[in-house]
């Protein structure tokens, strides 16, 4: 078990992948005992898989620096909090701030970029860079059109 961003989890095998998944307690809606016993892989312990996450994705993929960059409106409360443990950080120029963050996943992450709307710009990956650009343009397009719901 874990807590992450404030909400628990717990790993385990899933039965049906017979891979090892993380489970947030808060959708758990049926479980039960069994007599099975979690034995991790020495490769796969939960620990290992959580080393490049930026939360509760479990990958064996190989870490890629994800990089951002903070306008100086934001970045003192960048700077308060320890994203990743093997986060860094880099003063810019005008008082912005350059984020490199080690992930193997970048699921969890682009909605926390997105959070920080136009005070966070993606610089790598440009896969991630991309991903974003096109989340905020089908952002603005829905409410260009301005109609109600």
């Amino acid at each position: 078990m874990a807590m992450n961003h404030g909400r628990w989890y717990f790993y385990g095998t899933d039965s049906r992948t017979r891979k090892l998944t993380a489970f947030a307690f808060a959708r758990a809606s049926v479980m039960k005992v069994s007599n099975q016993k979690f034995n991790a892989e020495p490769d796969q312990h939960p620990r290992d898989l959580l080393r490049h996450s930026f939360g509760s994705v479990l990958s064996t993929d190989p870490a890629v620096d994800v990089v951002l960059e903070f306008e100086s409106k934001v970045v003192q409360r960048v700077r308060e909090s320890v994203w990743h443990p093997q986060q860094t950080l880099q003063d810019l120029p005008g008082g912005r701030l350059r984020l490199t963050l080690p992930l193997n996943s970048t699921l969890e992450i682009a909605p926390w970029i997105l959070s920080w709307g136009p005070y966070a710009k993606v610089i790598e990956p440009a896969e991630l860079r991309d991903s974003i650009a096109d989340t905020t343009r089908r952002m603005a397009a829905t409410y260009a059109t301005g109609e109600g719901n």
